[in-house]
Protein backbone atom coordinates (compact mmCIF):
# COMPACT_ATOMS: atom_id res chain seq x y z
CA UNK A 1 0.00 0.00 0.00
CA UNK A 2 1.06 3.45 -1.00
CA UNK A 3 1.97 6.01 1.80
CA UNK A 4 -0.88 8.30 0.27
CA UNK A 5 -3.31 5.70 0.35
CA UNK A 6 -2.68 4.73 3.41
CA UNK A 7 -3.24 8.39 4.69
CA UNK A 8 -6.64 8.54 2.37
CA UNK A 9 -7.77 5.82 4.70
CA UNK A 10 -6.81 6.61 7.72
CA UNK A 11 -8.54 10.15 6.97
CA UNK A 12 -11.38 7.95 5.58
CA UNK A 13 -11.68 6.44 9.00
CA UNK A 14 -11.30 9.26 10.62
CA UNK A 15 -14.61 10.97 8.88
CA UNK A 16 -16.37 7.73 9.80
CA UNK A 17 -15.93 7.88 13.34
CA UNK A 18 -17.30 11.68 12.99
CA UNK A 19 -20.07 10.33 10.86
CA UNK A 20 -21.16 7.47 13.92
CA UNK A 21 -20.34 10.32 16.36
CA UNK A 22 -23.21 12.28 15.11
CA UNK A 23 -25.53 9.56 14.46
CA UNK A 24 -24.63 8.26 17.99
CA UNK A 25 -25.52 11.95 19.76
CA UNK A 26 -28.98 12.15 18.28
CA UNK A 27 -28.59 15.22 17.90
CA UNK A 28 -29.39 17.47 14.00
CA UNK A 29 -26.59 17.83 11.63
CA UNK A 30 -26.73 21.05 11.86
CA UNK A 31 -26.76 21.16 15.72
CA UNK A 32 -24.30 18.45 15.99
CA UNK A 33 -21.70 20.50 13.66
CA UNK A 34 -22.35 23.62 15.41
CA UNK A 35 -20.53 21.74 18.42
CA UNK A 36 -18.29 20.29 17.45
CA UNK A 37 -16.75 22.91 15.12
CA UNK A 38 -17.57 21.99 11.31
CA UNK A 39 -19.21 23.36 9.02
CA UNK A 40 -22.82 21.62 7.36
CA UNK A 41 -20.29 21.71 4.20
CA UNK A 42 -18.09 19.72 5.65
CA UNK A 43 -19.19 17.29 7.35
CA UNK A 44 -22.38 16.22 4.36
CA UNK A 45 -18.59 16.23 1.70
CA UNK A 46 -16.90 13.90 4.88
CA UNK A 47 -20.21 11.85 4.77
CA UNK A 48 -20.37 11.62 0.92
CA UNK A 49 -16.36 10.68 0.95
CA UNK A 50 -17.07 7.79 3.54
CA UNK A 51 -20.63 6.67 1.62
CA UNK A 52 -18.30 6.06 -1.60
CA UNK A 53 -15.94 4.43 0.00
CA UNK A 54 -17.89 1.85 1.30
CA UNK A 55 -19.60 1.53 -2.63
CA UNK A 56 -16.51 1.47 -3.80
CA UNK A 57 -14.98 -1.33 -1.49
CA UNK A 58 -18.49 -3.21 -2.20
CA UNK A 59 -17.84 -2.65 -6.11
CA UNK A 60 -14.05 -4.22 -6.37
CA UNK A 61 -15.22 -7.03 -4.14
CA UNK A 62 -15.19 -10.17 -6.68
CA UNK A 63 -17.39 -12.43 -4.07
CA UNK A 64 -19.65 -9.63 -4.42
CA UNK A 65 -21.90 -8.52 -7.33
CA UNK A 66 -24.40 -6.03 -6.62
CA UNK A 67 -27.84 -6.77 -8.23
CA UNK A 68 -30.72 -4.30 -9.01
CA UNK A 69 -34.04 -4.82 -7.29
CA UNK A 70 -37.15 -4.05 -8.61
CA UNK A 71 -39.05 -0.55 -7.89
CA UNK A 72 -41.05 -0.71 -5.34
CA UNK A 73 -44.61 1.29 -5.64
CA UNK A 74 -46.18 3.27 -2.94
CA UNK A 75 -43.03 2.42 -0.53
CA UNK A 76 -42.51 5.76 0.58
CA UNK A 77 -45.52 5.43 2.94
CA UNK A 78 -43.27 2.42 4.58
CA UNK A 79 -39.94 4.45 4.53
CA UNK A 80 -39.05 6.13 7.70
CA UNK A 81 -38.95 9.47 7.45
CA UNK A 82 -35.65 10.01 9.57
CA UNK A 83 -32.77 7.27 8.89
CA UNK A 84 -29.35 7.50 9.79
CA UNK A 85 -27.76 4.45 7.90
CA UNK A 86 -25.58 4.65 4.84
CA UNK A 87 -26.69 1.78 3.40
CA UNK A 88 -30.39 1.06 2.76
CA UNK A 89 -31.40 -2.14 0.93
CA UNK A 90 -35.22 -2.48 -0.54
CA UNK A 91 -36.34 -6.29 -1.69
CA UNK A 92 -40.14 -6.51 -2.17
CA UNK A 93 -41.39 -5.20 0.56
CA UNK A 94 -38.79 -5.34 2.80
CA UNK A 95 -36.32 -2.95 4.25
CA UNK A 96 -32.65 -3.52 5.49
CA UNK A 97 -30.98 -0.70 6.45
CA UNK A 98 -27.17 -1.10 7.56
CA UNK A 99 -25.51 1.14 10.21
CA UNK A 100 -22.74 3.30 9.24
CA UNK A 101 -20.41 0.89 11.88
CA UNK A 102 -21.60 -2.71 10.04
CA UNK A 103 -19.06 -5.13 8.77
CA UNK A 104 -18.36 -5.52 4.83
CA UNK A 105 -18.57 -9.13 5.71
CA UNK A 106 -22.21 -9.08 6.86
CA UNK A 107 -23.50 -6.57 3.82
CA UNK A 108 -21.54 -8.86 1.81
CA UNK A 109 -23.52 -12.16 3.10
CA UNK A 110 -26.68 -10.12 2.82
CA UNK A 111 -26.48 -9.42 -0.75
CA UNK A 112 -25.08 -13.33 -1.48
CA UNK A 113 -28.18 -14.44 0.27
CA UNK A 114 -30.72 -11.99 -1.81
CA UNK A 115 -29.03 -13.86 -4.95
CA UNK A 116 -30.37 -17.51 -4.04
Amino acid sequence: MKVSEAKKLARLSKWQQLVNQQQASGLSIRCWCEQNALTEQQFYYRLRQVRESVLDTIESRSDVQLVRLPEIKHFTDTVPQQTQSLIIVRHGTTLIEFSSDSDMQQIASFVRALES
